[in-house]
């Protein structure tokens, strides 16, 4: 188990902490001094955190990986597993990171660990769909399109890359006209209220007994044709259907 506690930190003195607990060699770029560039240290960023609890090694990692993305900073591997790079999320967007093509989201990492997607379209355009997405990514977030491959790519923090794939599956599983809408929640958490609409769906499909003729649900609020995707980046809940 891992205990962070920081108060008013620098990041590089937690860079240092991980790079001991970890066995892991970091290198920033702003190790090398480079005449007239304007990236601040990582010195300059301070943070404070404390654990209630001790986290798991795994936990520990992405809670860095998230404080490196918040101060505008990315990781990239190495040849070498044991060694990093630190550098900006504008220069990691266009160096090598871990590839995904046309995988599961199972295998995905569920982290701010930034990754490379590429995804193959069947029905929609790759304009067409980029130009849906650009409303629903990240500030850090990069979209390419392959028109010979009939593909998007798509760089960002793996746990953004996850959501943003559940609405292209659901935008280009079907030829039929369909439209995305967005609902910006305020108050509630987004994961509760699709959790409990799907619930009263539930509710309402045991609801009648076997024999009986099923007839449209009165408790489920939108159409079954509507799928329901709660972003909680955004804390918004994305409905796609005709």
């Amino acid at each position: 188990d891992v205990e962070l506690n920081f108060n008013n930190a620098s990041l590089q003195n937690i860079v240092d902490q991980i790079s001991q607990v970890f066995n892991i060699t970091f290198i920033p770029d702003d190790v090398v001094k480079t005449p007239g560039t304007t990236t601040k240290p990582l010195s300059d960023s301070k943070i404070s955190f404390k654990t209630n609890v001790p986290f798991s090694r795994k936990k520990a990692w992405n809670f860095f990986t998230m404080f490196l993305e918040l101060a505008g900073w990315s990781l990239v591997p190495t040849s070498d597993p044991q060694v990093y790079r630190i550098t900006t999320i504008k220069n990691a967007n266009k160096l090598p990171l871990p590839t995904y093509i046309n995988t599961s989201l199972d295998i995905l990492p569920e982290s701010d660990q930034r990754i490379r997607y590429v995804c193959f379209l069947e029905n929609s355009s790759p304009e067409q769909m980029s130009n849906i997405l650009k409303n629903l990514t990240s500030a850090n977030a990069q979209l390419d399109t392959m028109n010979l491959l009939h593909a998007i790519i798509i760089t960002d923090a793996a746990y953004n890359i996850i959501s943003l794939l559940k609405i292209i599956k659901e935008l280009d599983k079907t030829s039929e006209n369909q439209i995305l809408s967005v609902i910006n929640l305020k108050e509630a958490e987004t994961t509760e209220v699709s959790a409990l609409i799907k619930s009263l769906q539930n509710k309402d499909e045991n609801a009648s007994a076997p024999w009986m003729p099923k007839k449209e649900s009165s408790l489920y609020y939108f159409s079954k044709d509507v799928t329901l995707i709660p972003s909680p980046r955004t804390n918004s809940l994305i409905l796609v259907g005709p």
